[in-house]
């Protein structure tokens, strides 16, 4: 996902697949882990931008989930519990809509 690609990035992963616009992706290649280059450092800001948008255009019941799951790494049976849904599914459809 984009949200776990520009998180690879900020954490210096290596190697990382970025989407274009379609379906097409370019790979990235972080020379070092601590210090990423100009390039790379550009892109993330870049897809930190487009991911606000993204997040700004969903309805809050579908931020929220998005936010415990990536964010705080919750299971979706505790995101559900959380958020007062009866089910787990019900989070898990709401992550992958």
């Amino acid at each position: 996902s984009l949200w776990r690609q520009v998180r690879r990035l900020k954490h210096g992963a290596g190697r990382v697949a970025l989407p274009l616009a379609g379906s097409d992706s370019v790979g990235l290649q972080v020379a070092d882990e601590r210090e990423p280059s100009p390039s790379v450092c550009a892109r993330l800001h870049e897809l930190e931008g487009r991911l606000r948008e993204v997040l700004a255009g969903l309805k809050e019941r579908h931020r929220r989930t998005i936010h415990l799951r990536e964010e705080e790494g919750l299971p979706f049976a505790v995101i559900a519990q959380r958020l007062g849904y009866e089910r787990a599914t019900t989070a898990r459809s709401l992550y992958f809509r």
